[in-house]
């Protein structure tokens, strides 16, 4: 391979490519944020090549046909470059994105010409890295570009696959060829990384858990919070987009449930609006659920430290990062009973696993409001755990390791 040599303990050049990138939130784009402002405060040079920044609904259309243009900024210390298309290119991409799709079996090779058309501008917005790593958030189109320009200039290639079992779009199978060429594979959980080699074909010696690390503000008002929402009683908390897979339309379907028992509990749904969840809303309408919609980091610190609990059943998630953050303040959480959370959260230990069927989802709520002092046991041994494993400190060095590995 042809990447520099580096001595131990000297600065490491890493190119990360993603679809997405703050401001537009998402755990993906918080994490690989988190970690490249660590690295650069640890004296590396991490850049950030994207195409997208603000909330979306059609990945594809809105980051190459309807594009914003480039532009290049520093983002809380850490350099970014956002992709962006002249009208020729554009209209170059069209056809090939309406390709795409339609999800037939002509969208890889799609795929592959709309990865070519992105080729020039990813190599003038990429600088001169030792390592590029790609994050898989939206469309596989720009990780194909950059294994492309990895492979031409001799580069490790590291993929993060935020594989998310078992109703991702099939368009996203991509991402495991890319995970099987790739020089390194970071996987979120255990669960993970024993799915890419025994169904996807990965060699288990590429394949690498580091876990996550919970992105929280030190300064935050919890009492704030609850008078600004006129919230003067307990509140269960769900934080996430309002996307189905989520699971906020069982919170809110389980809700009438609980209420049988504890008629004073409101029920908080923090996060951007997914798709017709405005209408969700409105067909559940009760003083007693509130839809705050997007906070700032202040803001969700402050409805985690005010909350009774966590409850985010999804039915698809890479690892979970929000149950961490609640465990940071000895929060209980309720999660969906998948496979690579509950790799995450010990049933009965760290926290609570549910269905999505709003009858269960209601009884584990309801379990928690009625043992009060073993919530709080089971928050704080959710708080032991965060801190035994999930660190940024943890996150990091891991993370360096594997970069120094592959050069």
């Amino acid at each position: 391979m042809g990447a520099v040599h580096e001595a131990e303990g000297h600065a490491l050049r890493i190119l990360y490519a993603s679809f997405c990138y703050l401001p537009s939130l998402g755990g993906g784009e918080i994490q690989l944020h988190g970690t490249a402002r660590r690295l650069r405060e640890r004296g590396h040079a991490p850049r950030v090549v994207y195409q997208w920044n603000r909330p979306v609904q059609d990945w594809t259309a809105n980051a190459t046909v309807a594009g914003d243009p480039p532009a290049e900024d520093v983002f809380e210390g850490v350099p970014v470059a956002r992709l962006g298309f002249s009208r020729p290119r554009r209209w170059a991409m069209a056809p090939w994105v309406s390709l795409y799709r339609r999800h037939g079996p002509s969208a890889p090779f799609a795929s592959r010409r709309i990865a070519g058309l992105l080729a020039r501008d990813f190599a003038r917005a990429a600088g001169e890295p030792q390592i590029v790593h790609a994050v898989r958030i939206g469309q596989e189109f720009l990780a194909r570009t950059a294994l492309s320009f990895a492979r031409a200039r001799g580069l490790p290639f590291v993929l993060t696959r935020l594989f998310h079992p078992p109703g991702s779009n099939p368009l996203h199978h991509a991402y495991d060829t890319l995970a099987r060429e790739a020089d390194a594979v970071v996987a979120m959980t255990s669960y993970e990384r024993d799915l890419l080699v025994e169904s996807r074909g990965v060699d288990p010696a590429k394949v690498h858990v580091l876990g996550v690390a919970p992105v929280l503000v030190p300064q935050y008002d919890a009492e704030a919070f609850r008078t600004r929402h006129g919230l003067g009683g307990p509140y269960v908390l769900f934080l996430g987009r309002k996307a189905p897979h989520k699971g906020y339309q069982a919170l809110l379907a389980a809700a009438p449930h609980v209420w049988e028992r504890h008629p004073d509990v409101h029920f908080v749904f923090v996060g951007p609006a997914g798709r017709r969840s405005e209408e969700a809303f409105a067909a559940h309408r009760d003083p007693r659920i509130l839809d705050v919609g997007a906070v700032d980091e202040g803001d969700k610190a402050a409805a985690l430290a005010g909350c009774e609990l966590l409850c985010v059943p999804s039915t698809e998630e890479s690892f979970g990062t929000v149950y961490v953050e609640a465990w940071s303040f000895g929060k209980p959480v309720v999660a969906g009973r998948i496979p690579s959370v509950a790799t995450v959260v010990d049933d009965g230990r760290t926290g609570l696993l549910s269905s999505p069927e709003p009858g269960e989802l209601a009884e584990r709520i309801g379990w928690l409001l009625d043992h009060p002092a073993l919530a709080r046991a089971v928050g704080e041994a959710g708080r032991e755990e965060g801190e035994r494993h999930y660190t940024w400190k943890r996150i990091v060095d891991r993370t360096e390791a594997l970069y120094r590995s592959l050069l």
